[in-house]
């Protein structure tokens, strides 16, 4: 007796156009498409299809066969995880915010996720951080604080804002740990631009 297993399904980039209708990994497809989608926290909600199917995502694992018969077709994930990562509460007002594409009065395009009902915005690259905190843990604090320091050294002695915002390229999650450092070393406008960056109160952080 011959054993027959299942075709393979290659995996597809977990890529998408922010904004597109046309895109079905893009949030704005899932809505045009009569999709609904009630979060119940940050990577968590139920999945409503217009024939009445559903699918929940908890942690941003999805029930739906493609992710647990297939894997997920999208590098891991189904299209239902890829959308509900599209959207986080907002804690402001208890709305929901959506991932956006914006531009800067600098003529820079930054991701950020918004809340339409109050408008508090948040840092796309942030929020991946500290999602990433949420699963992993928290990163270890002597790292980070050498990290900062690091780059607090040579933009300050280079005069050259970039060391800063490389590392916080590479780790965004340390974001609130340079502000507190930025200020401490009086860099008070760097670290004014990078808590309006990632959306953060700097007066906040700065008396902690």
């Amino acid at each position: 007796m011959v054993a027959h297993s299942s075709p393979e399904v290659k995996s597809k980039p977990a890529t998408w156009t922010v904004g597109c209708k046309d895109d079905r990994l893009s949030i704005a497809y899932a809505m045009a498409e009569c999709y609904k989608i009630a979060l119940d926290g940050d990577g968590c909600a139920e999945v409503l299809k217009s024939d009445g199917t559903a699918y929940h995502v908890v942690n941003f694992e999805c029930d739906c066969p493609d992710r647990q018969g297939r894997g997920g077709s999208y590098a891991g994930h189904c299209k239902h995880e890829v959308w509900v990562s599209q959207l986080r509460p907002c804690e402001l007002c208890g709305g929901i915010q959506a991932l956006g594409e914006f531009l800067t009065a600098f003529s820079k395009t930054v991701r950020r996720f918004e809340c339409e009902s109050c408008g508090n915005a948040r840092d796309f690259d942030l929020v991946k951080g500290e999602r990433r905190v949420h699963r992993y843990g928290k990163p270890n604090e002597q790292e980070a604080h050498r990290v900062c320091q690091a780059a607090i050294y040579e933009a300050h002695f280079r005069d050259a804002d970039h060391y800063v915002w490389d590392a916080l390229k590479v780790r965004p999650d340390i974001a609130p740990a340079m502000i507190e450092r930025l200020y401490q070393a009086k860099m008070n406008r760097l670290a004014d631009e990078v808590a309006r960056h990632y959306g953060l109160k700097a007066e906040a952080i700065a008396a902690d």
